[in-house]
C-alpha cells in the first residue's frame, strides 16, 4: 500500500526530524499511471514508477519500494520544503495516490499526516479529487470530503477561508454518509462563525466570477464598486478554476487603471501566484 508506506515515512520524518535511515523490501503492484521527478517520490522510492500520464490504461504498474538513501541536513531542509511538491505535470503526491483504490481511511490519513494541500491543480486544472472521479475511483473522492467535513468538526474559519480563496470548488456541497450537509455540520456543533462563513460562501463565488467578468469586459466602475465591499479584500485575492486573481486578469487585459487601483487596495495580490 503506497499510500501507508508514504504516510509512514512522513510521520517519522516530522517527528525525528534527524537524517533517516530506513528499508522496506516490499512490493506493491498497482495500475495507477505515475510519472514524477519530485525529490519527496524519489526518496520513497515511489519516483520511479513508469506509466502513462493521462491515466488511459495499460499493462500493471509495478512500485519498487527501495532502500531510502541517508538525509543529510541540506537535503532535510529540501524535504520539508518539498512536502507538497508537484511534477512538472503539476501532479503532487496526492494527485498519484487518488488514481489508485486503497482502503477507507487512506488518503485522509496521507492528508492529516502530510499537511498536503488538496487545492492544488495539475496542467489540466484537475484537483486530485477530479482525478479520483476521472480515474473511476469515487471513494477516494469521498475520502477528501471527509477530510473537509473534519475540518468543518473542529469549526475553525480559517481552514475554509484558504480553501475557498484558492479556489477549491467541493466546499458548501460537501455531505456525511447520512447525507447530511457541511453547513448542518459546522451548525450542530455550534460552530455559528463558520456555518455563516459557509452559508454565505456561494455568494462571495458569485462576486468573485463577476468581478473577474467585468475586468474582462473593460467595466472599471463596476468592478471597483465590487471591490469596494466589505470583503473587497477576499474577492482580489481569490482564485478561480484557471488559479488566476482579479489582478492576473487585469494584467492580462492590460488595464493599467484596475492594475493600480488593486494594488493599492492590497499589495498582497504582487506575491500571488497563478496555477
Amino acid at each position: 500500500d503506497p499510500v501507508a508506506f508514504l504516510a509512514n515515512y512522513l510521520q517519522n520524518y516530522l517527528h525525528q526530524r534527524d537524517p533517516i535511515e530506513a528499508s522496506n523490501s516490499g512490493k506493491t503492484n498497482s495500475t495507477a499511471p505515475i510519472r514524477s521527478n519530485s525529490p519527496l517520490l524519489r526518496r520513497t522510492g515511489m519516483g520511479s514508477v513508469q506509466g502513462v500520464y493521462n491515466g488511459n490504461g495499460g499493462d500493471e504498474d509495478r512500485i519498487e519500494e527501495d532502500h531510502i538513501p541517508n538525509v543529510d541536513e541540506e537535503d532535510e531542509e529540501e524535504t520539508h520544503a518539498n512536502l507538497d511538491d508537484r511534477d512538472e505535470h503539476g501532479q503532487s503526491m496526492l494527485h498519484f495516490a487518488c488514481a489508485r483504490s486503497h482502503r477507507r481511511g487512506a488518503l485522509m490519513h496521507l492528508i492529516e499526516e502530510s499537511n498536503i494541500d488538496i487545492t492544488y491543480r495539475d496542467e489540466l486544472y484537475r484537483t486530485a479529487r477530479d482525478v479520483s472521479l476521472q480515474a473511476n475511483q469515487p471513494s477516494n473522492a469521498k475520502d477528501i470530503d471527509r477530510y473537509v467535513l473534519s475540518l468543518a468538526v473542529i469549526g475553525d474559519v480559517k481552514p475554509f477561508e484558504t480553501l475557498a480563496v484558492e479556489g477549491y470548488d467541493h466546499i458548501v456541497d460537501v455531505t456525511d454518509d447520512n447525507e447530511v450537509s457541511i453547513v448542518d455540520i459546522a451548525a450542530e456543533r455550534g460552530h455559528e462563525e463558520l456555518a455563516d462563513f459557509l452559508r454565505n460562501l456561494r455568494t462571495l463565488e458569485e462576486l468573485r466570477e463577476e468581478l473577474h467578468q467585468m475586468i474582462r469586459d473593460g467595466n472599471v466602475g463596476r468592478a471597483k464598486e465590487i471591490v469596494a465591499d466589505p470583503n473587497g479584500k477576499w474577492l482580489l485575492k481569490a482564485k478561480n478554476y484557471y488559479g488566476r486573481t482579479a489582478l492576473h486578469i487585469a494584467v492580462l487585459k492590460e488595464n493599467e487603471e484596475l492594475v493600480e487601483h488593486f494594488v493599492s487596495l492590497c499589495s498582497e495580490l504582487l506575491k500571488i501566484g497563478d496555477n
